[in-house]
């Protein structure tokens, strides 16, 4: 077995950059003013767009991954199915543990509901279940998993993979489910997530377990 390494720089680099930008904005920002400003983008396409893009940190996200990855070999879905078991009930208790008003709760509650432009049709979460971002966890444990399993053979792909894990963070915010810390917090939790379960897919490797696929038997790598 090749000694691999499964850290894709095309998604680490601009993964760290995106997460770095996000930090020194959310110090320099009063809470909340990132989603006052995307006010005047709050209209089509790109109502659509981010509704579309959402979907990235839902469930049905990781069933059509681990469809496609059946074709490829039977552990990856082990793995996909065990990251998605796990930064499920991680993202739900934190929420359950901080307790921080989502943000129209917010904004109803500190007076500034009529300085928010909302996006027609969303379906508002309220109450106190904002932090992390339990959509942003999903789709950063998704792509960081998927980012590492390519890295060998189609590397490039790391870059695709970044963004669109970073624009399912930023649907989070246009569509005022959660503040910039919220996603921030969620990515990072999403990111240690799959790097915490990478190793399953190695022990998987070596025992020869689950090496086969849709498409035929699959030689050892």
């Amino acid at each position: 077995m090749k000694n691999r390494q499964h850290w894709n720089l095309w998604y680490a680099l601009p993964t760290a950059l995106l997460l770095i930008s996000g930090l020194w904005l959310s110090a320099q920002m009063p809470y909340g003013r990132e989603l006052v400003l995307m006010n005047s983008l709050r209209e089509q396409p790109f109502n659509l767009l981010f509704k579309l893009v959402t979907l990235l940190g839902e469930a049905w996200a990781y069933v059509a991954t681990g469809i496609i990855l059946l074709f490829v070999r039977y552990r990856y879905v082990a793995l996909i199915t065990a990251v998605g078991l796990t930064v499920i009930p991680v993202s739900q208790g934190l929420k359950h543990l901080y307790k921080v008003p989502r943000p129209i709760t917010y904004f109803e509650q500190t007076g500034q509901r009529d300085g928010l432009v909302l996006v027609p049709g969303e379906r508002l979460n309220r109450g106190k279940t904002s932090f992390p971002s339990g959509h942003t966890s999903a789709a950063y444990a998704l792509f960081t998993t998927l980012a590492a399993l390519t890295a060998e053979r189609w590397r490039w792909l790391g870059l695709p993979f970044a963004l669109v894990a970073a624009a399912a963070a930023i649907s989070r915010m246009f569509l005022v489910q959660h503040f910039l810390f919220d996603v921030l917090a969620g990515a990072f939790i999403g990111i240690i997530i799959a790097l915490a379960l990478l190793p399953l897919n190695r022990v998987l490797e070596r025992q020869g377990t689950l090496e086969g696929s849709l498409s035929g038997p699959q030689a050892r790598a």
